[in-house]
């Protein structure tokens, strides 16, 4: 009962939303965020020198996802070096202190995550310039040959005709 009583002390510690789970219940049973919340517990706990976080807000919601960064920086603030791997710039401003970005095995970069911009984040993990976030859609080029034309299409049954063009 050692373990049992470490971790759910340790659930009472951290303070996560997980109190509607029952110790006695199957992990298989939990939804996707309680199990997220619960190993996160479970790491906690044991107090670690060194915390990995892959992709850790995945399955939160809003709630969950505040109150894991407020444990994640008290972890920070008692000594524990946090590794956190996201794709999500917003989350790399709001938790980390520096930014390391990886691309192809190798590492591309660390900076001050106050140091650096997003499009220079970009730059690093794309390994180019971004001319645009979004490519501009190409216009419709309105001179091109039509291929086929069907119009005064009607079926039996329906009063409607179609017309249709493809270029």
């Amino acid at each position: 009962d050692g373990i049992r009583d470490d971790l759910v002390t340790g659930v009472q510690t951290c303070a996560l939303p997980i109190s509607s789970v029952d110790l006695e219940d199957r992990v298989g049973s939990l939804r996707i965020a309680q199990r997220h919340l619960l190993e996160l517990a479970k790491a906690l706990v044991t107090k670690p020198k060194v915390l990995i976080l892959d992709e850790p807000t995945a399955a939160l919601g809003q709630d969950a996802v505040a109150m894991l960064f407020d444990r994640v920086r008290s972890a920070a603030a008692a000594g524990t070096g946090v590794v956190y791997i996201t794709h999500r710039l917003a989350e790399v401003r709001e938790i980390a202190d520096r930014v390391t970005v990886l691309r192809d095995g190798k590492n591309r970069g660390t900076e001050k995550v106050a140091d650096i911009s997003d499009d220079q984040l970009l730059t690093l993990i794309v390994g180019r310039e971004l001319e645009s976030t979004f490519p501009t859609k190409p216009a419709q080029d309105d001179k091109k040959p039509v291929f086929l034309s069907l119009s005064e299409l009607s079926s039996e049954g329906r009063s409607e005709e179609h017309t249709s063009e493809l270029q």
